[in-house]
Formats: structure tokens, sequence, C-alpha cells
């Protein structure tokens, strides 16, 4: 099992993978179509909420803190499903 740093840290690495995918793709996104606009928009929505999770992963502890990393992490995975779908078709 893994301790709380560890998870920390591992949540850590995930989400500045993502901000720096995010980054990328929002320089990509302002010279793309509607469609992708669109599906953006979402995923800036879900980037939202998994921010407050990352902030919330501060706060907590124990058995709470690894059910939350848990949905983090499944959010950071759609969120990143999304950015690729979004990369591929540019």
């Amino acid at each position: 099992m893994n301790s709380f740093k560890d998870i920390q840290e591992e949540y850590a690495e995930l989400y500045d993978t993502l901000r720096q995918q995010r980054d990328e793709l929002r320089v990509q996104i302002h010279l793309a179509g509607m469609e992708v606009k669109d599906e953006w928009e979402e995923l800036e929505r879900q980037w939202d909420h998994l921010r407050s999770k990352t902030k919330e992963l501060k706060d907590i502890a124990g058995d709470s803190a690894v059910e939350a990393s848990h949905t983090a992490k499944d959010l950071a995975h759609t969120i990143s499903v999304g950015y690729q779908k979004i990369r591929d078709s540019l």
C-alpha cells in the first residue's frame, strides 16, 4: 500500500503533466474550429473541478485522502483522454 506521501507525490506529478498538456493545447485551441472549442470548454470545467480536488487533498489525511486521490486520478484520466482527443483532431 502506498503511503500518503507517495500518493501526494504521484498525484502532483500527474497534475503537473496535465497542466503542461493544457498549456500547450490552449495555444492550439485558439486557432481551432468550434467543435474543438466546445470540447475544450467542457475539459476546462473538469480542470477547475480537478484543481479544487487538489486543494482538498492538501487539507485531508488518511482514508479520506486515499478516496479523494482516487476520485482525482479518475478525473485526471478523463481530462487526459480529452486532451489527447483534441490533440488528435488538431
